[in-house]
């Protein structure tokens, strides 16, 4: 059976709640099937070009799915995977730059500007009474931050071809550069990645806070900090600030943006007595510290060797891993199970009956 858009959202539907729950089941249907074809694209099993039709599709009817109702009207599933596709698409297509589904270079500035804000609000809100930070973060002063080496930038672009060849793409492209300023980096992506991780359990009974999720996340602030000194060049202790600026603060305490979002991604880390979760101050301190090379070994060989040991690919497979999890978090879209024959729950005559109420 084929669901035709077109006859589901043709404006028939006088009833408000009818003309919403269609419209959820089209955008619904929308973003699963995009989802996926953006991680199979990834995977190098989908055609770039058939993705961004997906994509394109998407962006062509949100501006009116969003006109028509309110954001607390919109079911909260819809919200995750909405949520769920522009994490995926960012951090899939980061290596090509592709036109659609990444974000513009004012868009990518402004979010690298949030992302320092963070990140120095974090670090205010983390200090003692006495205004010291805590002991692990000592480690952002390490001389092999802060008296770094001169760049080999001939090493850089090496490894800049080498991982372009290892997701077979072609070597560098005439109008993007994979570790160049226009390019998005996992550093870009960790903000996504955090609130994507805290709005799948906000509301619910499920808990992300366990080991599994923990040494994800921490193990994507290790990857993205190397990425940022090996393959962006940066220099200095701000990609360590800005990558591990991650725990539970006391939102009461001011001045801090007390957002949704903020919120939602605090309450990820929430321990007893309004401290971060013990084990995730354990497992986060323990990636700062493997980062700082032992004493006589440079740091770009320490962090070559690192890279070794989990590879980006490595992170990558764990990332689709846990995005295909996200996905099936709720039900296949309805109109995924009507082209299927039935809906969940229903007899096959329900499923009838119900197709003809929203006049498919």
């Amino acid at each position: 059976m084929a669901i035709t858009m077109a006859s589901l959202s043709d404006g028939k539907h006088a009833d408000p709640e009818l003309a919403l729950a269609v419209d959820e089941m089209i955008l619904d249907y929308q973003l699963y099937v995009t989802i996926t074809k953006v991680i199979e694209e990834f995977e190098g099993r989908r055609d770039g070009e058939d993705v961004d039709l997906s994509l394109q599709l998407v962006d062509s009817f949100l501006p009116d799915f969003k006109a028509r109702y309110k954001a607390e009207q919109c079911s909260s599933h819809i919200k995750l995977r909405l949520q769920l596709l522009q994490f995926a698409t960012v951090f899939m297509r980061r290596y090509e730059g592709r036109e659609i589904g990444t974000p513009s270079p004012a868009a990518l500035q402004k979010l690298r500007s949030t992302r320092r804000h963070h990140a120095d609000s974090w670090m205010d809100r983390a200090k003692a009474a006495d205004g010291s930070l805590p002991a692990h973060f000592d480690l952002f002063s390490h001389s092999v931050f802060n008296s770094p080496a001169p760049i080999d930038f001939d090493l850089v672009q090496n490894r800049q071809r080498e991982a372009l060849i290892a997701r077979g793409l072609p070597e560098q492209q005439a109008d993007f550069h994979y570790g160049g300023d226009a390019c998005v980096s996992l550093l870009d992506t960790l903000p996504s990645f955090m609130a994507l991780s805290a709005s799948a359990v906000h509301g619910t009974d499920l808990s992300i806070g366990v080991s599994l999720w923990m040494n994800l996340a921490a193990e994507y602030i290790s990857k993205a900090v190397i990425e940022q000194y090996q393959v962006f060049a940066s220099q200095g202790p701000q990609p360590l600030k800005e990558a591990f600026a991650w725990g539970y603060i006391d939102l009461r305490q001011e001045p801090w943006d007390r957002d949704e979002e903020t919120v939602k991604i605090n309450e990820l880390f929430y321990g007893d007595g309004k401290k971060s979760i013990p084990e995730w101050e354990r497992i986060r301190d323990s990636h700062l510290q493997a980062l700082i090379p032992p004493h006589g070994v440079p740091l770009d060989r320490h962090l070559d060797e690192l890279s070794e040991w989990f590879t980006v690919a490595d992170l990558e497979g764990d990332i689709i891993g846990f995005l295909r999890g996200l996905l099936t978090l709720h039900p296949k879209p309805i109109l995924m199970q009507l082209e299927e024959g039935q809906l969940d729950e229903m007899t096959v005559e329900e499923t009838e009956a119900f197709k003809k109420t929203v006049g498919i």
